[in-house]
């Protein structure tokens, strides 16, 4: 059943022609109808009565100076039942066949709508005589005027001038309301009132949405005017919202000076009010019909509070492994046997070493091994020397005392090497640490225990370190960025991972498990589609692991709730980067330019990667001659010739 729309007008005159008129569109456009009388300043008051009486009355019709009036009381629409300069013309062509002799029109001045008398006489051939009315007097004998104007006939659609002159003997030709017009007045008004109850909604909505943020939110819109905020907001300038909720921006500077510049100031800058700071800011790209800004105001010592919350939670987070070697997903016998070995390597104490190129999932990897290890009960720490100056990193690694340097905690802080007791500590992009704290790390490994800086007292620890490197840590060794000594200590247990390009079916496996966490995360009901996205396997996914991940969100997401074609698939795949694997590129000896050229001939480039494909088998299979031979389908004797003009022998494993 279709939900009746309830509208009320304020008749602009007691016509029963016109009153069966109106009632018979609202029957016609299945209309609820309510019918109201008052004029111009007490039809306000009388809007607001009825509205109250009637909250679901979706808008008003009314003459267009009394609407003005019901405009001031009320904000849902009101809309003007309106007369045309045709209504006039229709009435005077009706009424003026025979009789041509010269009309008054009155009207009144400050009126929204003033008709062209001069257009109208030559539309209809009658001289018409203007007269404007200072204002509407609904006590004044009209008729007056137009006998001092020494006329007897007068035009109007004002139920009290043609009251007046009808009573005082005067020829009127007063100006009905049309059928058509009436019904397209009824249309604007349904229009206009489901218009308002969704903007309506949408305020709502963006008002609750406003209250959940922890700023304070004022939202403007394209006359400056202040359309919405929040609680918090409102608690900070101690305000309520009708004091300021629909006024213009003279007024609220007029009233609130701080807040107006707040609302007109720059990004970032930073106020004083009551003794406290807060900085302004805007919502990026907050635009619609009804808004045009939002401006933020934050507390800034809530938000240094919030910020030291944040990080402690990141720090706890970390704090926890939650992979497991069931969560990684293979097909592959290199991978398969990789499992196998680290979980051998997880019931020991002893280092490992996970290398790998980036977005392999090394430390994936390191977390299913340390809930498989004895010290699975213990925390798992991990952090990235690469992410931290040296200075913060030796603070950040080994702790420190009070007072060990300008700006430390009045109580010291534990190093995450001790926050590790118990569990496993994991060093990521290993390579990337300096050289300086490469000595204080392999000290930790062979002793055990640790200083904090500024501090005096040996701290026992006991952990499993695990440290992974998306670099070659032996070309590392050679070129004196990283210590053999450490290197030695921690290639205890080395893993290889494979790049993914290598892992055969496991892109398409690893694609398949990745839609269906999407889908179930965005609640798609379509099945996996598992032959669309076989095309994945074409692309070599130089950012492996993790590139493929954020590749399956995206096709997940540009779906079609969950339907997706190959052809679709095919062509977010063309728009990735044409990126080329470390091994492809070489990128210790091989340039090229910005169109892909080498710098090398195409003997030297096969070459090259000739070697490359040596030194991954020989490195993977830790020297293993027999496995390597099979991987690569040569000779022993071709293998040790590659190996020894490479420079590679069994010492590296040593």
């Amino acid at each position: 059943m279709v939900e009746k729309n309830k509208i009320c007008v304020f008749l602009p005159n007691r016509s029963e022609l016109l009153i069966q008129t109106i009632e018979s569109v609202a029957n016609e456009m299945n209309i609820e109808l309510v019918l109201s009388e008052g004029k111009f300043k007490e039809s306000g008051p009388i809007a607001v009565k009825i509205l109250h009486d009637n909250p679901d009355i979706t808008a008003f019709i009314a003459r267009f100076n009394s609407a003005a009036f019901i405009r001031q009381s009320v904000d849902i629409p009101v809309v003007d039942l309106d007369l045309d300069l045709f209504d006039f013309a229709l009435a005077l062509n009706n009424n003026c066949k025979t009789n041509k002799s010269p009309i008054m029109f009155i009207q009144f001045k400050g009126s929204p709508k003033i008709y062209d008398v001069n257009l109208l006489s030559q539309v209809s051939g009658v001289e018409i005589v203007p007269y404007y009315a200072e204002q509407m007097d609904f006590e004044r004998d009209y008729s007056v005027v137009v006998k001092e104007a020494g006329l007897n006939r007068v035009i109007t659609s004002v139920s009290s001038v043609s009251n007046s002159c009808e009573n005082n003997g005067l020829d009127v030709i007063f100006v009905p309301f049309q059928k058509d017009n009436i019904k397209d007045t009824f249309q604007r008004a349904i229009d206009e009132g489901i218009t308002y109850r969704k903007r309506l909604a949408y305020r709502t909505a963006l008002s609750e949405s406003f209250n959940k943020l922890s700023d304070g939110i004022i939202a403007i819109d394209d006359n400056d005017r202040v359309v919405e905020c929040n609680d918090i907001l409102l608690n900070i300038f101690k305000l309520n919202r009708e004091a300021i909720i629909g006024h213009y921006p003279n007024y609220i500077k007029y009233r609130w000076p701080v807040l107006s510049h707040m609302i007109n100031c720059n990004d970032n800058e930073i106020i004083e009010f009551q003794g406290k700071k807060y900085a302004i800011n805007s919502l990026p790209s907050f635009s619609t019909d009804i808004i045009a800004k939002v401006r933020t105001i934050t507390n800034i010592s809530e938000l240094q509070k919030k910020e030291q919350q944040i990080r402690k939670k990141i720090a706890e987070q970390n704090f926890t492994a939650t992979s497991y070697f069931a969560d990684i997903i293979t097909s592959d016998s290199g991978m398969n046997e990789l499992r196998r070995q680290s979980k051998r390597y997880a019931s020991t104490n002893s280092t490992i070493l996970i290398t790998g190129e980036s977005g392999t999932g090394k430390e994936v990897l390191a977390q299913s091994i340390h809930n498989a290890s004895p010290f699975a009960n213990g925390p798992f720490v991990a952090i990235n020397c690469a992410a931290l100056p040296e200075t913060l990193l030796e603070s950040e690694l080994f702790g420190y005392e009070e007072g060990a340097f300008t700006g430390a905690k009045k109580q010291g802080k534990a190093g995450l090497i001790e926050l590790s007791h118990n569990g496993t500590l994991f060093l990521d992009e290993i390579s990337t640490m300096p050289m300086s704290l490469q000595s204080k790390l392999l000290r930790f490994i062979q002793e055990k225990q640790i200083c904090r800086l500024g501090g005096t007292q040996l701290i026992p620890i006991n952990n499993r370190i695990i440290c992974a490197s998306n670099r070659d840590l032996i070309e590392s060794v050679r070129d004196g960025s990283f210590r053999d000594d450490l290197f030695y200590r921690l290639d205890v247990l080395p893993l290889f991972l494979p790049p993914l390009r290598n892992r055969g079916n496991d892109v398409y496996l690893l694609a398949c498990r990745f839609l269906e966490e999407k889908y179930k995360e965005f609640g798609y009901n379509y099945p996996i589609p598992k032959a669309q996205i076989k095309c994945i396997t074409e692309y070599n996914w130089p950012g492996n692991v993790r590139q493929l991940k954020a590749f399956i969100e995206r096709i997940a997401v540009l779906s079609d709730n969950g339907f997706i074609t190959e052809t679709e698939v095919r062509y977010q795949l063309s728009n990735l980067p044409v990126l080329k694997s470390k091994e492809q590129l070489n990128i210790n000896n091989v340039n090229y330019d910005e169109k892909g050229k080498s710098n090398l001939t195409d003997k030297e480039i096969k070459k090259k990667a000739s070697e490359d494909a040596v030194k991954e088998a020989y490195l993977k299979h830790h020297g293993n001659i027999k496995v390597c031979c099979e991987e690569l389908q040569i000779s022993r004797t071709t293998l040790w010739k590659r190996l020894k003009e490479m420079g590679l022998d069994k010492s590296i494993f040593s």
